[in-house]
């Protein structure tokens, strides 16, 4: 699972929430 691609698309998809972003960041 490609953790940056995911993370930069919830990023963008969210609106920049870091919460989130470290949340899919992890395995």
């Amino acid at each position: 699972v490609r953790a940056e691609y995911i993370t930069e698309l919830n990023l963008v998809k969210t609106g920049g929430v870091p919460e989130v972003n470290i949340y899919l960041s992890r395995p």
